[in-house]
């Protein structure tokens, strides 16, 4: 069970197995150290955004920050945020029970645009006010 091991620019950063095992692995030394992989990251959140999952949970107000130079950490702080919202972002993808080229996944996808670009623009059809519904209350208007 993983132990939250800081916070970081207001984000939760977990110390999980699997980041423990990709710095044990890279000798410990810092991998995010390239402004186009911090890039890339920050347009996949973007595109989990589309895709109806919460950026927040892949702490996409920081990445964006560390993509656009409006937030500095240290370089110990920077790698263990990207590597959480990465780690976070490919374990929510891998639990994904519908496959992206699906017709029912795509429909999803594409339903959910329609319903922000209404809630955008204010196109939701108004419904008059009336009494409460109730379970077993039939009202035919």
């Amino acid at each position: 069970m993983p132990c939250c091991c800081f916070a970081s620019a207001g984000a939760r950063v977990y110390d999980l197995s699997v980041t423990r095992e990709f710095y044990a692995r890279a000798a410990y030394a810092p991998l995010w150290t390239n402004a186009l992989a911090v890039g890339e990251l920050a347009d996949s959140i973007e595109q989990a955004w589309r895709e109806g999952m919460n950026p927040d949970d892949y702490h996409q107000r920081q990445v964006q920050g560390l993509r656009d130079g409006s937030l500095s950490l240290d370089v110990a702080a920077r790698d263990l945020l990207l590597i959480d919202s990465l780690v976070r972002l490919i374990y929510h993808y891998a639990l994904c029970k519908l496959k992206p080229a699906s017709a029912m996944y795509q429909n999803l996808v594409s339903a959910l645009a329609r319903y922000r670009s209404f809630a955008t623009h204010g196109d939701w059809i108004a419904v008059d006010e009336g009494p409460t519904l109730r379970v077993g209350i039939v009202d035919c208007g």
